[in-house]
């Protein structure tokens, strides 16, 4: 079982590899079938948590609300597997430096240049007035 669990994990970090459409009705309490090809390419099972969105249409689409998108979202079941899943989304192109090596270097500049304004101003102060 635990093996099988492992598995279960690893496929879900493998990208869809098809597009998938359904239909569903929604019944009286609100509740919708997600079509079962869906569920087994997302390894979607009972209990699992999902997340929902509703995104509006496009700025250059008609804005009706029926043309409104729900996006729904397979909720890791630990905080840790979100970590793993978004590592590495962003990859940068070789030879780049890393996002958080310019951000830090951008804020030392940033702090620098605040501690620079700071004595000046000290210094205009200690200044005797003729």
């Amino acid at each position: 079982m635990g093996q099988a669990k492992r598995q279960r994990r690893t496929d879900e970090r493998q990208p869809p590899v098809r597009y998938l459409t359904g239909e569903g009705k929604v019944s009286s309490k609100g509740w919708v079938v997600i079509p079962k090809e869906i569920r087994d390419e997302l390894g979607i099972e009972p209990g699992d948590k999902l997340a929902f969105t509703l995104s509006p249409p496009p700025l250059n689409m008609k804005q009706d609300r029926r043309l409104s998108e729900i996006t729904i979202i397979k909720v890791p079941e630990r905080r840790e597997e979100l970590v793993d899943l978004m590592t590495g989304m962003f990859k940068r192109k070789p030879g780049k430096r890393p996002l958080t090596e310019l951000l830090v270097e951008e804020h030392r500049r940033e702090v620098e240049e605040d501690e620079r304004r700071v004595r000046e101003g000290r210094k205009r102060r200690r200044r005797p007035s003729a």
